[in-house]
């Protein structure tokens, strides 16, 4: 017979029944068992074939054996697996390396990326703890107390209390040609000499830092008007108002002056404080702060300090050249804003 045979007791018995079949007769189908004739029925049609191939005949015997074969535990691998099957150059069918599978390849593969994943996931969580608890704001113990005494908490809007100027007030002001106060550079390391450094007595100190956070309450709420009102006629000169309007036509200013006035009051009520800015800071969440130390003499009689910027959490920012000097002058009963002085010039 030219089947290969197998360790199956039932091989004679399939060989007989192969062969009249092949030689035409009927053979007995009860003789066969039930599995076994229907696998071979099924492969008959190469099985019969005049001068079949080796490679055919190994396929048919391979593909009745495994239709027939008594079931084992699923712990004993099965004849013709990947680790006992005969193959070129292991004709015993001895057991071999496993090559895995393309879906186990793709299994360890995304558990690499997941494992990876954590880990980055571990490295930014804890650098997040670590950096909120290394750029903590201070507690309102640790910081300074001049600050504290200066801005006793957010600038509100009602604070701005100050009787506003009128638009005629501003025109007039900006209508009047007036030689501005000479500047130079050398004027910053004048105000920012230690010479100057104290003699401001402290009701003075008081007084200019209440007009400064008034002034900043008022700049919150839009309200140019009143915060002009804080400021000196000189100031108002010097702002980019008369840069962009000064000059003798007064109709062109009043326009130019109504315009703005209308326009920062629609910004203010826009955008109300907590309206996150480009930077994620809260609009009008910065306070300009003055420290008492920071508050000195100047010889013509007028007094100045400088301005630092007080964030939300209570941290001071405004290292130079950032920096600016802010001169008061008394008019009246009240200190009014009066110059600025950028640090280098």
């Amino acid at each position: 017979m030219w089947f290969a045979r197998g360790k199956d007791t039932r091989a004679d018995e399939l060989d007989r029944f192969l062969d009249e079949m092949a030689r035409g007769q009927s053979a007995p189908a009860s003789a066969v068992e039930p599995a076994l004739l229907s696998a071979t029925r099924h492969v008959h049609g190469l099985a019969a074939t005049g001068q079949p191939s080796d490679r055919i005949k190994a396929s048919v015997w391979e593909d009745v054996m495994d239709a027939t074969r008594s079931p084992r535990p699923a712990s004993q691998p099965a004849i013709g697996s990947s680790l006992t099957r005969a193959r070129p150059g292991n004709p015993a069918g001895r057991p071999t390396a496993s090559v895995p599978s393309p879906d186990m390849n793709q299994r360890r593969r995304m558990g690499a990326r997941l494992a990876t994943a954590a880990m980055l996931l571990t490295v930014l969580v804890v650098g997040y703890v670590v950096a909120q608890v290394a750029f903590r704001p201070p507690a309102d113990d640790q910081r300074d107390l001049a600050v504290v005494v200066a801005t006793p908490g957010p600038v509100a809007g009602q604070e701005c209390q100050v009787e506003p100027r009128t638009i005629d007030e501003i025109v007039s002001i900006l209508s009047t040609q007036v030689m501005p106060r000479p500047t130079s550079t050398s004027e910053w390391d004048v105000v920012i000499s230690p010479r100057l450094t104290g003699g401001v007595a402290p009701e003075i100190i008081v007084a200019i830092q209440a007009t400064q956070r008034e002034w900043n309450a008022c700049g919150r709420t839009g309200d140019v008007l009143r915060q002009s009102a804080l400021e000196t006629d000189a100031y108002i000169r010097r702002s980019p108002w008369f840069d962009m309007w000064g000059g003798p036509n007064s109709d062109e200013i009043r326009t130019s002056v109504e315009a703005e006035v209308t326009r920062v009051a629609r910004l203010a009520a826009a955008a109300p404080p907590g309206t996150p800015a480009p930077d994620d800071v809260p609009l009008g969440a910065e306070t300009l702060v003055i420290h008492d130390e920071d508050v000195r003499q100047l010889p013509d009689g007028r007094v100045g300090a400088l301005l630092r910027e007080e964030n939300p959490s209570g941290g001071i920012t405004s290292p130079l050249p950032f920096n600016t000097f802010r001169i008061f002058v008394q008019v009246d009963d009240r200190w009014l804003i009066d110059q600025d002085i950028m640090a280098g010039g």
